[in-house]
């Protein structure tokens, strides 16, 4: 019994140092497990920093390339309409002096119709007075060869008598 005794409080003894240990053990195994919650909370709060540092500056050169692209854009479409308001102005000015131009056509047009009509007009003129000059003189001709007839005929007696 005491035997029994001495061993169920060497038990107790072992069971208490166990139980103690395993407290320790629990107690250690908490805090271990807190420590590395904490690591793992701070390592979490690092890359949640870092992920936001890299996506501020993902955004940024997103932003910088944007805003270039802009630029870009509107120097591309500055250039593009100052070259559009010069191809305007050179067809307004070609029409212009195409307009010019036709009317001058136009009235040369019209002064070479006006030129030709009395010119034309000169011509029958002319015409006319040379067909009446012609005229006389035929009429001029025809009356001298009477006379070199007649005259002829007076000849070629005479020949004939003298013959």
């Amino acid at each position: 019994m005491e035997q029994e005794e001495g061993f169920n409080k060497k038990l107790l003894m072992i069971k208490e140092e166990f139980v103690r240990k395993l407290e320790e053990e629990k107690h250690r195994s908490n805090e271990e497990e807190e420590a590395l919650r904490q690591q793992l909370f701070l390592k979490d709060d690092k890359f949640k920093k870092l992920l936001e540092e890299e996506q501020h500056k993902y955004h940024e050169k997103i932003f910088e390339k944007e805003e270039s692209m802009k630029q870009q854009l509107l120097t591309q479409e500055e250039t593009h309409n100052k070259m559009l308001a010069d191809v305007c102005q050179r067809w307004e000015t070609t029409s212009q002096k195409w307009v010019q131009m036709r009317e001058e056509l136009e009235q040369k047009v019209l002064e070479s119709q006006r030129l030709r009509q009395e010119e034309q007009e000169r011509t029958k003129e002319e015409l006319q007075r040379l067909s009446e000059a012609i005229l006389q003189l035929e009429l001029q001709v025809l009356k001298k060869k009477k006379k070199k007839s007649f005259w002829r005929w007076v000849c070629k007696r005479m020949r004939f008598w003298k013959s």
